[in-house]
């Protein structure tokens, strides 16, 4: 489809700059919701194994770490 072109999934993208926008709200976020810190997780994932992007921390406004027995807060 002409909507969708391989520029949408660049990692330079719209798309990426605004995931990685969430994942960094996520990250600073106070008190996380255990199911939103979940899902985020897979949604990070997901998007790091299909699309090959990296949302690997490599300043301190970039990417997003969790640890695994984060439930509340970051």
């Amino acid at each position: 489809s002409a909507l969708l072109d391989d520029s949408w999934f660049s990692s330079d993208s719209f798309l990426h700059c605004f995931c990685k926008d969430f994942f960094l709200l996520v990250q600073d976020a106070s008190v996380v919701d255990g199911d939103l810190l979940s899902w985020t997780r897979k949604l990070k994932e997901l998007l790091e194994n299909s699309l090959g992007w990296e949302f690997q921390q490599k300043s301190a406004v970039d990417g997003i770490y969790f640890e695994e027995n984060d439930e509340v807060s970051l």
